[in-house]
């Protein structure tokens, strides 16, 4: 995920979209090969600690304190 002139953008191994905001911290992801998900992100004080993505790929990825024993 990087941010592009404003803008959230969805980079995983071949795939490239920009990220259109549905509501609140949803938004869905312009993809007909992966079944047009939505991408979920759940912040705690302002950081993104998940990000959950519905359809084909239907996976959920977890910040991971590096720091943590």
């Amino acid at each position: 995920m990087t941010l592009e002139k404003g803008n959230l953008v969805w980079t995983w191994n071949s795939f490239r979209a920009p990220l259109e905001h549905l509501q609140r911290d949803t938004f869905t992801l312009p993809l007909d090969v992966m079944g047009n998900p939505e991408v979920i992100f759940t912040l705690d004080e302002g950081t993104v600690v998940r990000m959950k993505v519905t359809g084909n790929l239907a996976a959920e990825f977890r910040r991971v304190n590096p720091t943590a024993p």
